[in-house]
């Protein structure tokens, strides 16, 4: 929808791996496969099935590839805290919602 109002803003997903949704419902598995019509870009992080070390790998990569970042972070104990620390480590400017 914003999109439509803000045509100049695109979508870039990036994928962990390939069987992402393998276990969501069926419902979720529909609207991600949506979402992913809608995007600009899907970019799978890797081509194998989900490891350990994936989602960091996602979380990496996107901040590599960005600007500015907009996270929403309440526990400093968590894979996007660590993401939120990696991203101002490397001089992008990050907007935290709590």
């Amino acid at each position: 929808k914003l999109k439509k109002i803000y045509p100049h803003i695109q979508l870039h997903l990036y994928i962990p791996c390939i069987d992402q949704a393998s276990k969501w419902r069926n419902r979720d598995i529909e609207l991600y496969n949506k979402i992913k019509e809608m995007a600009n870009e899907v970019k799978y992080i890797s081509n194998a099935p989900y490891t350990s070390g994936c989602m960091q790998q996602r979380n990496r990569a996107m901040v590599n590839d960005a600007f500015y970042g907009v996270a929403y972070c309440t526990n400093t104990k968590s894979g996007t805290y660590s993401t939120v620390r990696y991203a101002k480590d490397k001089g992008r400017n990050v907007l935290i919602i709590e």
